[in-house]
């Protein structure tokens, strides 16, 4: 037992000493023990200087555990040891600001990770973690602000322990240090440590944490916002803004070039939340900390002249942005916003800047020259699909955009696309079943179009792994077999995961019939139809157990 808590342990070690540097605040107390209970309840609990965990969140060693669950362990172990500061040095005042305990140790997670752990590449998953899931939820109606609910009862006190509170809250911390970093070198942790200073062994609200992190950043200018005026949209306000770039003369989408002018609303994932919505929550507005570029510069046409704009002045919070800027798609190419997925909200595109997207990412990872980032591009998947449901682009379209990913290695990108790919999966499939002829026609379509995707990122990961791997390859081999078997790629679905219980027989384990034999090296082109022993239903039924889940794709 004593070897499965050494990774624990070392992981504890290395990030303490990490955190006591990053927060400028030492460990007050002489000692932590971290504890594994059997059948504890939570994942784990923040005790002071007594940490308890549940046993899968705790125990592990590489021999014995796969990559996911030690990054697992890593990641409660550093996220529970934040808490040290961000929950017990420093308490919310009360449970509607739980997101200070939560969001605080949710983003400060992925630094002790990366610190103690850095193969595992965790900033990686940052988008797929938190941000993405975030926004999703927030595009609702029916979603609720950071902090100011009316919080009184354990059920309310419950409620609180969300996506909301932990993702949401992990995001716009997440922004505000990026927006810190631009500002000034080092700010962040100088505001940081001047929180934790000010208000060690005593309660807080959000208002103090944003007034401590000013300290750090020069006083604003007459008329300029202030850092707690500029938050306040995120943490008041339900919801979550896009960011539309839009021609100022209709009639230039015809040519792809003219005037772009720059505007936010409240985003919404549904036809239904718009519907719910009101006048006022439609109105509502946010601080925009803006970040773009152009593919080609942009200097001659002024997209350079915005982009420095938006970096002098910290972005924009009205509904039109004052700056405008010539285009022309030919010329300089595309525009990115939001660089690095770093700010909370979407943002959409003409068509013409949505095709020169496409077209520069398919050119990068097939010359390898190009300079958007896995992040750059997971966010583009993720904002592209979710216009589709907002009804601002068209399914079409947006399929035609991501044809890149045939071409994708980054598993930061493929797992934005395998969540987004299968959700709108789901939504053609009718509630009635089994679906009229031509909505199947459809699924199957649409099946073969994203295998199209999918096999070739699995033919280059390869089915076998080997010691060097990283673990963004390893997520991506077991995302892209699941995917693979899930939109009906034969061999993926029968190969790998029966013949080896059947001496090479594929055998259905809906209907138990025995199908094709295929050599257990062959490959596609290889099969024959040579007939197979057939086994007795019994020994079927029992070697077969742990794939019953998968749906007979034959017709019985």
């Amino acid at each position: 037992m004593a070897d499965q808590l050494t990774f624990a342990l070392d992981t504890a070690v290395a990030s303490l000493e990490y955190y006591n540097e990053f927060f400028g605040v030492p460990f007050p107390l002489p000692k932590c023990d971290l504890v594994a209970v059997p059948d504890f309840a939570a994942g784990a609990m923040e005790n002071w200087g007594l940490v308890t965990f549940r046993e899968t969140a705790l125990l592990g060693t590489a021999a014995l555990s796969s990559t996911a669950e030690l990054e697992r362990v890593a990641v409660v172990v550093c996220h529970e040891l934040a808490h040290q500061w961000f929950g017990n040095l420093v308490t919310m005042k009360w449970w509607d600001y739980l997101w200070l305990n939560e969001g605080f140790a949710t983003f400060v997670e992925f630094i002790g990770t990366q610190a103690s752990n850095p193969g595992f590449g965790i900033w990686d998953q940052f988008l797929g973690d938190n941000l993405q899931p975030a926004m999703r939820v927030d595009g609702y109606v029916a979603s609720h602000p950071l902090s100011g609910r009316v919080v009184n009862t354990p059920q309310e006190i419950e409620s609180q322990f969300d996506a909301i509170s932990y993702s949401k809250g992990s995001s716009v911390i997440r922004m505000i240090a990026s927006y810190m970093q631009s500002q000034v070198d080092g700010s962040f942790q100088q505001g940081l440590a001047s929180y934790l200073n000010t208000y060690k062994y005593s309660n807080t609200v959000a208002d103090q944490l944003w007034s401590s992190l000013s300290t750090a950043l020069p006083a604003p200018g007459a008329g300029d916002l202030t850092l707690t005026q500029r938050v306040q949209s995120y943490t008041t306000s339900t919801g979550v803004p896009v960011v539309m770039f839009e021609w100022q003369d209709p009639s230039s989408a015809a040519t792809g070039s003219g005037t772009i002018v720059v505007k936010q609303r409240r985003f919404y994932a549904s036809q239904f939340s718009v519907q719910r919505a009101t006048a006022a929550e439609k109105a509502m507005l946010w601080w925009i900390p803006l970040t773009l570029k152009a593919e080609n510069g942009g200097a001659a046409t002024g997209v350079s002249a915005a982009a420095a704009a938006a970096a002098q002045s910290g972005g924009f919070t009205t509904a039109t942005w004052s700056t405008t800027f010539d285009y022309d798609a030919d010329r300089d190419g595309y525009i990115k916003a939001n660089l690095n997925q770093t700010g909370y909200y979407r943002v959409n595109y003409p068509s013409a800047v949505w095709a020169k997207l496409g077209a520069a990412i398919e050119s990068q990872l097939t010359t390898g020259s190009g300079s958007l980032s896995a992040n750059d591009r997971s966010g583009l998947v993720e904002d592209s699909f979710a216009m589709i449901y907002s009804g601002l682009q068209q399914a079409e379209k947006v399929l035609d955009f991501v044809k890149f990913l045939k071409h994708e290695r980054s598993y930061t990108v493929w797992r934005t696309a395998f969540s987004a790919l299968a959700h709108l999966r789901g939504v053609m499939v009718p509630d009635v079943l089994p679906p009229a002829a031509d909505v199947q026609t459809c699924l199957d379509n649409y099946d073969v179009y994203v295998r199209g995707l999918v096999v070739p990122v699995l033919t280059a990961v390869g089915w076998d792994g080997a010691a060097s791997d990283s673990t963004s390859v390893v997520f991506l081999r077991s995302s892209a077999i699941s995917a693979a078997s899930m939109y009906g790629d034969p061999y993926v679905t029968w190969v790998p995961l029966l013949a080896a219980c059947t001496g090479g027989a594929l055998i259905c384990v809906v209907c138990f019939r025995t199908l094709r034999c295929l050599p257990p090296a062959g490959t596609r082109s290889q099969r024959h139809s040579a007939a197979s022993r057939r086994l007795k239903r019994t020994r079927t039924r029992r070697s077969l157990t742990r794939t019953s889940s998968l749906r007979c794709l034959l017709p019985l």
